[in-house]
């Protein structure tokens, strides 16, 4: 007897065996048609013990894994393929065999968000966004495969080529060490090690909104009070700069690394300079020679020099100073990425001017920023500069700020958990609405805001109770830095 179930990317046949008797054993095909070999072990495994009946919730885990493959073997083809974006797919694909975690991880923010956009679908999958709840049915259920592959399988041993059970054994690992929340990088996929990638091939998302998971608290903001000591004690003026950006200012660190030397302007309506924020591709900088606004683009290719060569300067790092471009759209270690936001109140001559939680932060960029400009840059416009002169990669930042945190704070926070204590500082220290906020943040809709709008326990015992109890992020004032 042998029945047949499945999708698209799976085939589960469900078999008779003289092993377990009148109980059918499922042997599942991947969209390849070859057996999983992991699959097969971990059923073979629940089987003796009694368990693994066939449920949507087991099917959950095939699809899973299934799906994986499909994921990895996408990527893999459109890489090998003679198209125009086959160096981004083999960027992935090299990350993918050099670190194999990141494939489980870039999978489920597939999923979640989905893979189609305005051009289709670039790994031709077609996936629509998963809601979050049926995320975390297929967590919950490859979490126990998971643990049976870290116990059981040893791929190395099996000289297996089931590339799902390598790449699971590898996250296991990857896990325990980084004590790392696969939960918590979905309902923030900007605060992960490493950062997962299948977004930055998926540049145009389908949908008007991020979307948010429901009743979601795993997302960590830096700490409030130690946010002072994270700026003071750093001494290079490249991750200062970066840290006040996204804090105050509420930048994503991907927007605040691809600020151009010429987005700083003095509007004369202030004592402060501003700074200019836009699409890096289709928007527009200042230019100081002609007094107008001119187009990123434009101001990048007048740096493109096919001949610029710099001592102990990499392939990769000359390939791009050879021909400085939009980071959102390139591949390798300059991709900085690009999500959609709302500018709303641009200002009549310069566009969307960035705005500022708190004036002392601003004062505090104002008295580095004379020391950001006269870094010596190697044949590039970006603001924020690497230590031999190179625009400052995301990947440098991110190592960076996660070692500084674990000394101020004795734990490692993500890049994202800047722009979270803004939303924490705007709710808690300045008491802002959630309409406000989400206008601060550049947010498409409220739902985006609310996953930063973390209110203090202190807020909301003070609101509920007849007293005004203390509230100590109110005293949140950076005195210091005037």
């Amino acid at each position: 007897m042998r029945r047949n179930i499945g999708s698209a990317s799976y085939i589960a046949a469900w078999t008779l065996t003289s092993e377990f008797g009148d109980r059918e054993f499922p042997f599942v095909y991947l969209h390849d048609g070859t057996l999983s070999y992991s699959l097969t072990a971990y059923l073979h495994f629940q089987f003796s013990l009694g368990l693994a009946k066939n449920t949507s919730s087991l099917n959950d885990l095939f699809r899973t894994v299934a799906e994986i493959k499909v994921f990895y073997d996408a990527v893999k083809k459109k890489g090998e393929d003679k198209n125009e974006d086959r160096k981004k797919f083999q960027h992935q694909y090299k990350r993918w065999l050099e670190n194999p975690q990141y494939l489980i991880i870039d999978y489920f923010e597939a999923k979640l968000y989905g893979t189609i956009n305005d051009d289709g679908c670039p790994f031709g999958i077609f996936w629509k966004p998963t809601r979050f709840q049926n995320i975390k049915r297929q967590i919950t259920q490859f979490a126990r495969y998971e643990k049976f592959c870290q116990d059981h399988l040893n791929t190395e041993s099996m000289n297996s080529n089931d590339v799902v059970v390598l790449a699971t054994n590898k996250f296991a690992e990857f896990v325990h060490k980084s004590k790392y929340s696969l939960l918590g990088h979905l309902v923030d996929t900007s605060s992960i090690k490493g950062r997962g990638s299948s977004s930055y091939l998926n540049s145009k998302p389908s949908h008007g909104n991020e979307q948010i998971p429901k009743g979601e608290t795993t997302v960590k903001y830096f700490p409030p009070l130690k946010v002072q000591s994270l700026i003071d004690e750093t001494s290079d003026v490249n991750q200062v700069g970066m840290y006040l950006l996204c804090a105050f200012a509420g930048l994503r660190e991907s927007e605040a690394v691809q600020v151009l030397c010429s987005d700083i302007v003095f509007t004369g309506e202030g004592p402060f300079p501003d700074v200019m924020l836009g699409h890096p591709s289709n928007s527009s900088t200042w230019c100081n020679q002609t007094k107008k606004l001119i187009n990123r683009k434009v101001v990048l290719k007048s740096f493109c020099d096919p001949d610029f060569f710099q001592e102990k300067l990499s392939t990769t790092d000359l390939d791009f100073l050879r021909n400085p471009r939009p980071r959102f759209d390139v591949a390798g270690s300059y991709h900085a990425g690009w999500k959609t936001v709302q500018l709303i109140h641009p200002h009549d001559k310069y566009g969307y001017l960035l705005n500022w939680s708190n004036v002392n932060a601003r004062i505090k960029f104002t008295k580095i920023l004379g020391d950001l400009m006269k870094q010596r840059r190697a044949n590039h416009p970006y603001l924020f500069c690497g230590p031999n002169g190179t625009p400052l990669k995301l990947p440098t930042y991110e190592k960076r700020l996660e070692r500084k945190s674990v000394e101020i704070t004795g734990e490692s926070y993500g890049t994202h958990s800047l722009r979270h204590f803004c939303g924490f500082y705007l709710n808690n220290n300045l008491g802002w609405k959630i309409q406000e906020a989400s206008i601060f943040m550049r947010h498409r809709g409220i739902k985006s805001t609310e996953m930063y709008f973390h209110t203090a326990p202190e807020k909301i015992r003070s609101e509920l109770s007849e007293s005004v109890e203390r509230n100590i992020w109110e005293e949140l004032n950076f005195k210091e830095w005037q």
